[in-house]
């Protein structure tokens, strides 16, 4: 475990790393610890972005919803990431409705809805 230094990937600055990755793993684990503004911002990003897909993947990515709605619902968070998408809402096969948005102070929503509705008819 030795400590050694690489550039950050916006502003060229050498930074102190542990466990020299090499190439692209050197650049990120050097802009993941740079202080410069774009590295913060990066950071800050690359945090929501983790975050959000880990939150798809806790409400949906178990049980009944198999890979298939979790896949869709995984690129349509990219997509709301990434601004392309406002709001979606989809419709599972057993009636579970997921909404993924983007909230005015730029947090994402990540929701999952279950309704339950009984009838007996005699």
């Amino acid at each position: 475990m030795g400590i050694s230094t690489a550039p950050c990937k916006f502003c060229g600055q050498l930074v102190k790393i542990q466990d020299m990755p090499t190439g692209e793993g050197a650049a990120e684990a050097a802009t993941m610890a740079c202080e410069c503004q774009e590295a913060v911002s990066y950071r800050r990003e690359k945090k929501r972005r983790e975050r959000t897909l880990d939150n798809v993947r806790a409400l949906f990515g178990k049980g009944e919803d198999s890979d298939g709605a979790v896949q869709i619902l995984l690129a349509a968070a990219e997509g709301v990431l990434d601004g392309e998408i406002t709001k979606i809402a989809l419709t599972l096969y057993d009636g579970t409705k997921a909404s993924i948005s983007q909230t005015s102070k730029g947090d994402i929503n990540v929701e999952r809805t279950e309704t339950v509705k009984r009838r007996l008819t005699g």
